[in-house]
């Protein structure tokens, strides 16, 4: 036996591993921190991972809409639709409720965040959390907190800190139970020293980000959660990061008008993390009292040019917000930017759903892997005769990219030529009649 014997036989494994791997129905690019993250999770976070590639609608739009029990701010997308003809793409909010104290409720925000889901914009949230070692409750600027007390079972901290995680996770299992993917942001800007839990040692803060994640996606079976990195942009952005298989999506806060890299520090170490990477959020002139006057077609073009890796920014509220500034039509026009509606998602309450269903039990795709160039085989041969077959191709955003209909008198096997166009990368297939109705995954390599 030669080399050139054992080169084959290592090269047939390869690709037989390969192919194995291809075919799994939970195969894709980038697999979510969770290894039980439901498929819509993993879409989404997949989407994400492709918008760099793309030459338009790249950028996706977002708005803070206020805290729970802001009901005044319920009215800031459709006001920013009213004067530009755009939904935002993300929606964000908050637990904290400010009223007659700063304690933690999600039954006022989560109806929003459940009615922007299922109008098809994509959910963030994040929690200005209760300070646990506080025995009065509220302190979210209490300086001087021991982050250790939180690990340690049997303390008060401990206790009250087990409590507040109950009542986040109550509220992210109701969006859970509501279908709603959760972009999930806790202790946004921790490297710096304004809130409790920033500031901190940072290896005692990323055993509490541990701690956070195992009992949300471990004992409270938290399946719907993408976890967002959010620091404060900077030269620190990244010391606090709590390592790749705890976090999905990465993301800086910014509050500048100045939109280059010398004015906003970090970015090049967060996009070395290898994480879909975003302005977490983002306020023109500075963090208090800004005029409300900016130019939001400054904040576009410096992130084309100076922040090509970003897939996403969340602009706050009042005056930084979409509904206070100027030229915010042309910001979200622009074709750069990604809107609700660019999101194109293949059904109104979110993205396309896969999942048990006995219609897959009567549809074949082969093979699965397909090599890029070649077609794809249907068969369709258990569907009823007579029946018109309409079959769609989508992206992993769910963006629909082929459409075709065989007609009535079709029956068996049919060869899709049409994917001989398709890139390497994950697809969706839709096929449908009146008598079924399956969506399958298939992988180009």
């Amino acid at each position: 036996m030669n080399k050139h014997y054992w080169y084959g036989l290592l090269k047939l494994k390869i690709m037989v591993l390969i192919y194995f791997f291809a075919i799994s129905s939970e195969v894709f690019a980038i697999e979510p921190a969770n290894p039980n993250a439901n498929s819509n999770v993993k879409l989404i976070l997949n989407f994400f991972s492709t918008l760099t590639s793309r030459t338009d609608h790249r950028l996706v739009s977002g708005q803070f809409i206020g805290y729970s029990g802001g009901a005044k701010n319920a009215g800031m997308l459709p006001a920013i639709y009213s004067n530009t003809g755009k939904w935002v793409g993300i929606e964000g909010s908050d637990y904290a409720h400010w009223s007659p104290s700063h304690h933690i409720r999600y039954n006022f925000t989560n109806p929003e965040l459940i009615k922007a889901w299922k109008a098809g914009s994509l959910v963030t949230l994040q929690v200005m959390m209760t300070n646990p070692a506080n025995p009065n409750g509220g302190g979210l600027w209490d300086t001087g907190v021991d982050l250790n007390q939180l690990l340690v079972p049997g303390t008060d901290t401990y206790s009250r800190w087990i409590s507040e995680m109950d009542i986040i996770a109550a509220g992210l299992s109701q969006l859970q139970d509501s279908g709603v993917v959760v972009l999930f942001r806790p202790f946004h800007e921790m490297n710096g020293a304004w809130f409790w839990w920033g500031g901190k040692n940072t290896s005692l803060f990323v055993k509490v980000w541990k701690q956070m994640f195992d009992y949300y996606t471990n004992t409270k079976k938290l399946n719907n959660l993408l976890w967002v990195y959010g620091p404060m942009s900077g030269a620190t952005a990244t010391s606090y990061y709590p390592g790749e298989a705890y976090v999905d999506i990465t993301g800086f806060d910014v509050y500048s008008s100045n939109v280059n890299t010398a004015a906003i520090g970090g970015y090049s170490a967060m996009v070395k993390l290898g994480k879909p990477f975003g302005f977490t959020e983002f306020g023109p002139e500075n963090s208090s009292n800004p005029s409300g006057n900016f130019d939001y077609r400054i904040f576009i073009n410096g992130l084309k040019t100076n922040f090509p890796d970003a897939c996403f920014f969340l602009c706050w509220d009042e005056n930084w917000g979409l509904t206070s500034n100027k030229y915010v039509k042309e910001a979200l026009t622009d074709s750069y930017v990604a809107n609700r509606e660019d999101l194109n998602w293949s059904q109104p309450t979110g993205l396309i759903k896969i999942g048990p269903d006995p219609a897959f039990d009567g549809i074949k795709v082969y093979p699965n892997p397909m090599r890029k160039g070649n077609g794809l085989n249907l068969d369709l041969s258990r569907l009823i005769r007579g029946h018109e077959i309409r079959i769609s191709v989508f992206d992993i955003g769910g963006k629909a990219i082929i459409r075709q209909k065989l007609p009535s008198s079709f029956d068996g096997i049919y060869e899709f030529k049409n994917t001989k166009s398709l890139q390497q990368g994950i697809y969706l297939l839709s096929v449908e009649s009146k008598n079924i109705s399956a969506k399958l995954r298939f992988v180009v390599i």
